[in-house]
């Protein structure tokens, strides 16, 4: 295993208002993913997947990660999820590049 797939790990704070913002964001849009007992797609469709947790409780649900491919399968996403995903992608790499330096 070379470094680049060795596991990362990095760690950022937020301000208690961009949480805030951040999980209106996916509780305005929640309901537009499934669950795995719902999850149909294509072969060789990219699905995303976001896991909550709350008071110990975990559930998982899921969503085509391509815009394009959500509009051809007909399996849209609400706005505000759409935002949300696209925020935790760019934090992600963010995080992997600050890990990576």
């Amino acid at each position: 295993m070379t470094r680049a797939n060795l596991p990362q790990e990095a760690s950022a704070e937020f301000a208690p208002a961009e949480v805030q913002s951040f999980l209106a964001q996916v509780g305005q849009g929640i309901d537009s993913l499934v669950p795995r007992s719902e999850a149909r797609f294509l072969p060789d469709s990219v699905v995303g997947s976001i896991t909550l947790e709350v008071d110990g409780e975990q559930a998982t649900f899921y969503f085509l990660v391509d815009e394009e491919e959500r509009q051809g399968q007909n399996k849209p996403i609400a706005p505000a999820m759409a935002e949300a995903i696209d925020n935790f992608s760019q934090l992600s790499k963010q995080l992997l590049q600050r890990g990576g330096n």
